[in-house]
């Protein structure tokens, strides 16, 4: 019978895909559920292996990442082949000269640089700045009437340049308002006995010279300065030679060939509109501004530099 059930179970089996066999179907039993219950134990331990395998390969993998980045830090900094070995003497050596600035070019021998030292200071660089003279002539019409009949001949005036002080004799005998310029021949010889020379040798000129230009009745007096930087001053004179009414009628006591900050920038040939350029900003000049009004605006523009006037050497610095 048993045998009779199990050749029909193995046939039916054959004939078809069920999920129970014909045995089970035969006894009420779910023999695959049996069969997989019995072997979960052995299933479970096979699973476990398989994640215990993938661990392992992946710890492989990041052991390899260690190494051949190991393995590339060495081979940078301890090989003797590479220039980054820092087990080597020459790595420690200062081997390049460079400058950060493009003002300033390094050069030498880089064997030598270990050997460079800074003993001291002694002086720090200036501000970068720029100064020049800012003078006038000094210029006055003539009273051609005073020389009539030997006027004002022996008259005496007082000058002075850099704290010289010298005074010359107006010799007028023989002057009149037609010929007022022969009066400039003695004045010069006057001028280049009492102050000299200036500038080097076999290129000097007059360190002050008078000129005399015009005709009868319109008559001009300049007196010009060699040394742009030099102080000149028309100190005293006897009365009848300065200010009005007298032999120079534009000229008064101590005037000088040093500007004011109250001089007007006409003077200086800047006109109402004119434009100067510092450091990107721009500054422009105005009809009634003064020397010492553009100093002001300069110095509040925020171009980064401070302008100042000395009416004692006549030198304006911009720095």
């Amino acid at each position: 019978m048993f045998s009779s059930i199990s050749g029909t179970s193995n046939s039916a089996s054959g004939a078809s895909s069920v999920s129970k066999g014909f045995g089970g179907l035969a006894s009420g039993l779910d023999t695959d559920e049996l069969v997989t219950q019995l072997t979960s134990g052995t299933t479970n331990r096979i699973d476990k292996q398989l994640q215990e395998r993938q661990k392992a390969l992946w710890k492989q993998e990041i052991y390899r990442d260690i190494t051949t980045t190991l393995q590339e830090f060495s081979n940078k900094y301890f090989s003797t082949a590479s220039s980054l070995n820092i087990m080597s003497a020459r790595f420690f050596e200062q081997y390049t000269l460079r400058s950060s600035s493009d003002k300033v070019t390094l050069s030498g021998d880089l064997a030598m640089a270990n050997n460079v030292k800074i003993k001291s200071i002694d002086q720090l660089a200036d501000k970068a700045k720029a100064s020049f003279a800012l003078t006038k002539e000094i210029t006055s019409k003539i009273d051609d009437s005073k020389l009539t009949n030997g006027g004002l001949d022996g008259a005496k005036i007082e000058l002075y340049l850099d704290g010289v002080y010298k005074t010359l004799e107006l010799h007028t005998s023989g002057v009149n308002s037609n010929n007022t310029d022969k009066i400039l021949a003695d004045f010069n010889d006057q001028l280049k006995d009492a102050f000299g020379t200036f500038g080097p040798a076999g290129a000097a000129t007059q360190a002050v010279e008078a000129e005399v230009t015009g005709s009868a009745g319109n008559w001009t007096l300049t007196v010009k300065v060699a040394d742009p930087t030099a102080t000149f001053a028309v100190h005293a004179a006897d009365s009848g030679v300065l200010g009005s009414g007298g032999l120079f009628e534009d000229l008064a006591p101590n005037i000088m060939n040093k500007h004011s900050l109250n001089s007007g920038l006409n003077s200086f040939g800047i006109s109402d509109g004119d434009t100067m350029e510092i450091n990107g900003v721009t500054i422009t000049a105005e009809a009634d501004d003064t020397l010492g009004s553009l100093i002001r605006k300069v110095n509040s523009s925020g171009a980064g530099g401070t302008m100042s006037y000395s009416q004692t050497t006549g030198q304006i610095t911009l720095g």
